[in-house]
């Protein structure tokens, strides 16, 4: 599955975001800022990893595939300022004076799906035997 392309990111909801094509944002309104990276348990806290993108309303985005878990997540800015996602779903406050990490949890929506998508098949398969019985 290709990653989310600069002009989908373009838009997308402050905070992380998940997607029906399995990808979630993260994005940031940062103005007059040099950088930003999404630093995460996802990608071993690595600094260099992930670097966002900068729109031209100064709202920086990125996309990640991730799998249905549980994931903690910060924003690095210009290289040495850590933030919490100001938009998180939930923060958990790590031991001792450290910057409060954002909580993201991501269900399996293809199980929903699929129980949704069986259900219209067999509603379907129910009409065409009563038809079949009936005609």
């Amino acid at each position: 599955m290709a990653a989310m392309t600069v002009e989908q990111l373009k838009d997308v909801p402050p905070g992380a975001t998940e997607h029906r094509d399995g990808h979630v944002s993260f994005s940031l309104w940062a103005p007059d800022k040099r950088s930003v990276h999404l630093i995460a348990d996802f990608n071993g806290w690595n600094r260099a990893t992930d670097p966002m993108r900068k729109d031209d309303k100064d709202v920086w985005a990125i996309a990640k595939k991730l799998k249905p878990g549980r994931y903690r997540y910060q924003f690095l800015v210009d290289g040495h300022l850590v933030i919490c996602d100001p938009y998180a779903q939930a923060i958990e406050r790590p031991a001792g004076d450290q910057v409060p990490q954002a909580v993201l949890e991501l269900h399996e929506r293809h199980v929903t799906e699929a129980i949704a998508y069986r259900k219209q098949m067999l509603d379907v398969l129910v009409d065409f035997v009563k038809t079949r019985r009936l005609g």
